[in-house]
């Protein structure tokens, strides 16, 4: 199974300078923020949450992540 992660919906126009980035380069420097249930390592579901939670509130909407799994290999 793989996963997916999207600076933005389909309709949204993200450059590559942009909130997404900045908490997309927290996550992975600083990894407490992005371990939800703090067991030492960040999974792509927690990283999807962490940056779809941030990105979403820190843009006031203007900017949804997406992620989730892809069952086709």
């Amino acid at each position: 199974m793989r996963q997916f992660i999207t600076s933005g919906a389909a309709d949204q126009t993200v450059p590559d300078r942009s909130i997404f980035r900045e908490q997309l380069e927290t996550a992975l420097t600083d990894a407490d923020e992005a371990d939800r249930n703090r067991d030492g390592y960040v999974t792509g579901v927690e990283l999807g949450e962490y940056l779809q939670e941030k990105v979403t509130n820190y843009s006031r909407r203007a900017q949804t992540p997406q992620y989730g799994k892809i069952r086709n290999p």
